[in-house]
């Protein structure tokens, strides 16, 4: 939720301990737009899935550009390869049209496995990727996987909200017989692994369960917290008609991806809210 831009200073990981294929590569700034998310699609560079999702996709991978270093590495490192993955994965993604949800694998107020929504939003923009500095020229090439995605939620929450864990803390600071499972909005069970991998394309079942699960816990929690939450709900059920009517009567099947799940790791207890 920060109103400004800022960048971190990335280094590539072997850019130390791989002189050989990596020696010539530089740190690099990564710019973070205002009201953005890190985006990385973990799941998506995975070495032995490149030539499946290649065939899936018809995209233009080969891995005999894969660098070959003194040790085994899981992820896919050639600049060519990356961006034909990262490209077809973000090219699923519609600014103004997609959502993305935005949840956390632990948080302070409840343990449980399962994933928690911290909020949703709509897709504003998605960013080019940034492809790291070298100190020289050198046979590798490679990008950042990240790319930023700028979200609609504001201050306010007229297009896009985020749960009120943090007046849930307080509240169940002073009623510990509360059951804060109610309270909590959580991922979808069936659908894990599109709440996994820091960030990954959402079905429309899966958004469509999670809306709801979200829409029921802010119905509940308007009961137990002060305050108006009715912009919010009607957010979101003006999100799960539009959902609704994508998907159509039929099943699924085919998973036409529009969305976006994004992972922040952890919700941590201090006023510092995911940007």
């Amino acid at each position: 939720m920060a109103p400004f831009e800022f960048m971190r200073h990335v280094t590539h990981p072997y850019q130390e301990s791989s002189p050989e294929t990596h020696g010539h590569f530089k740190g690099t700034d990564l710019r973070f737009p205002q009201y953005s998310a890190s985006a990385v699609p973990f799941a998506w560079m995975l070495r032995e899935d490149m030539e499946q999702r290649a065939e899936q996709y018809g995209l233009a991978v080969d891995p005999a550009r894969e660098p070959k270093l003194l040790f085994d590495t899981n992820w896919v490192q050639e600049r060519g390869n990356q961006l034909a993955l990262l490209d077809c994965f973000f090219g699923h993604i519609k600014a103004e049209k997609s959502l993305c949800f935005f949840y956390a694998k632990e948080v302070p107020f409840i343990e449980d496995s399962r994933r928690v929504i911290l909020g949703v939003g709509t897709v504003r923009h998605i960013g080019d990727s940034t492809e790291y500095n070298y100190s020289r020229d050198g046979k590798l090439r490679s990008v950042l996987w990240e790319r930023m995605i700028q979200h609609s939620i504001r201050p306010g929450y007229a297009n896009g909200f985020l749960m009120p864990y943090y007046e849930l803390i307080d509240y169940l600071a002073e009623h510990e017989d509360c059951d804060a499972s109610r309270l909590t909005a959580f991922a979808p069970g069936d659908y894990f692994d599109e709440f996994s991998y820091a960030s990954e394309l959402v079905s429309h079942d899966a958004a469509i369960e999670a809306l709801q699960h979200c829409a029921g816990v802010l119905n509940r929690i308007q009961k137990t917290l002060p305050g108006n939450y009715q912009p919010q709900i009607k957010w979101l059920h003006d999100r799960l008609a539009e959902l609704w009517k994508m998907r159509g009567p039929a099943l699924d099947l085919a998973r036409h991806y529009a969305l976006l799940g994004l992972s922040v790791e952890r919700f941590l207890r201090t006023k510092s809210k995911p940007s």
